[in-house]
């Protein structure tokens, strides 16, 4: 894995979920393991489930969280998915969840992700390796698969991106449909293994479609929601 990323608000999360009492916790955006990894090492008696969609993710995590082996399992899936995801783990009462909500590094940084404002690349912008890709969908979607989901500035949009594609050529002005991420100048600031404790899990089957939030402005909090003897803490981008 390429390049390294540290992760912001740590003291602020291990504060709200205090693992010194020991338990276990869940990760539910573990990414390259790096809130896990400092969880694990201030609680010598806690033990972590972490969740990713991305498959790169979970093998960065793994490599990172290797220090801590026997108390750690790493599963493939989102985190909406959480429910059904540890149903049949047998897990004890949690003592704390953790979610770290938008892309990271791994995904802005890399071009050939398709999420980068500043490299030009691919549009794909998968967080996994499964379903269509952002060009895919852009660019062979039919209208009605947009309804509902659009606001009407958008389906207004999305009609005339329709018809574009479908009138002939030489008709008026027509751009090449996209098919990467342009970089605008200046760019903005700013699989199963055995046992339980080092293996990564690949995703069950899910109806459920989407992808993490993404950050929509440079500010970070961290909060903690009291449930009973379960910590929850979410860190990000809002």
């Amino acid at each position: 894995m390429e390049g390294s990323h540290e992760p912001v608000l740590v003291a602020e999360c291990l504060r709200c979920l205090a693992p010194g009492r020991g338990g276990v916790f869940v990760d539910c955006t573990v990414g390259l393991g790096g809130h896990a990894a400092a969880l694990l090492a201030a609680a010598p008696e806690a033990r972590l489930v972490g969740l990713d969609r991305d498959p790169e993710a979970l093998a960065g995590a793994a490599t990172r969280l290797a220090p801590f082996a026997g108390r750690w399992e790493l599963h493939a899936g989102r985190f909406g998915d959480l429910a059904a995801l540890l149903a049949p783990l047998g897990l004890p009462p949690l003592a704390g969840i953790l979610a770290d909500l938008g892309v990271s590094s791994l995904q802005l940084d890399r071009a050939e992700r398709g999420f980068s404002f500043r490299r030009d690349g691919p549009l794909d912008m998968r967080m996994g390796g499964d379903g269509p890709t952002a060009a895919e969908i852009v660019n062979e979607y039919p209208e009605a698969a947009w309804n509902g989901c659009c606001a009407t500035t958008a389906r207004s949009a999305t009609r005339a991106g329709s018809r574009a594609r479908s009138s002939p050529p030489g008709r008026g002005s027509r751009s090449p449909p996209p098919a990467s991420s342009p970089a605008p100048s200046p760019p903005p600031k700013g699989a199963t293994a055995a046992a339980r404790g080092g293996s990564i899990r690949p995703p069950a089957p899910s109806r459920r479609s989407g992808s993490r939030s993404t950050r929509s402005s440079p500010s970070s909090s961290a909060c903690s929601l009291r449930r009973s003897s379960c910590s929850i803490a979410m860190a990000g981008w809002w």
